[in-house]
């Protein structure tokens, strides 16, 4: 045998059991692919083993994670945005209240409260419900920011090495 020639390379038997709907599409791949299972099956595992493939899926996963953070981030910024904002508004209602002197005035402040509050919930689940239109729909005009309101960055060239 000359050294051109492919060395034969031992095959080794490996018996493994897998759900009847993985070899189903094993074998829809196949048949759509013009191959072996068999071949299928060899080059998922050469794949699978190989360290730059190893790389490969730790950088997609990375990437995801990387993804998943900054979404996080996002959703911690809105939550100490929102938080402030209740706290806020708490603190110039109670300012502006003026507070209860008598037992009749205690009363109707709390039957106010009673009245007020129903709806207070049902305009917040009316607006969760309606994502479409969102808390930003109530603010004026003038207050939310469109794409306009930022300058828009310069062209970035690449520099050919």
């Amino acid at each position: 045998m000359t050294e051109s020639k492919k060395k034969i390379e031992r095959m080794v038997r490996i018996n493994s059991e897998i759900p009847s709907s993985l070899d189903d599409a094993l074998r829809v791949y196949a048949a759509t692919k013009r191959v072996t299972r068999k071949t299928v099956i060899e080059q998922a595992l050469r794949a699978y083993i190989n360290p730059i493939s190893e790389d490969n899926r730790d950088a997609m996963i990375a990437r995801r994670l990387q993804r998943v953070d900054q979404k996080l981030l996002t959703l911690m910024e809105n939550e100490r945005l929102l938080t402030e904002a209740v706290g806020a508004w708490v603190q110039v209602a109670l300012g502006l209240m003026p507070e209860p002197l008598t037992d009749a005035e205690r009363r109707e402040f709390a039957d106010k409260v009673k009245r007020r509050w129903p709806k207070f919930v049902e305009l917040v689940a009316d607006v969760m419900q309606d994502k479409a239109r969102g808390l930003y729909s109530y603010l004026p005009k003038n207050m939310v920011a469109t794409s306009e309101d930022f300058p828009t960055p310069p062209a970035v060239t690449q520099k050919n090495n």
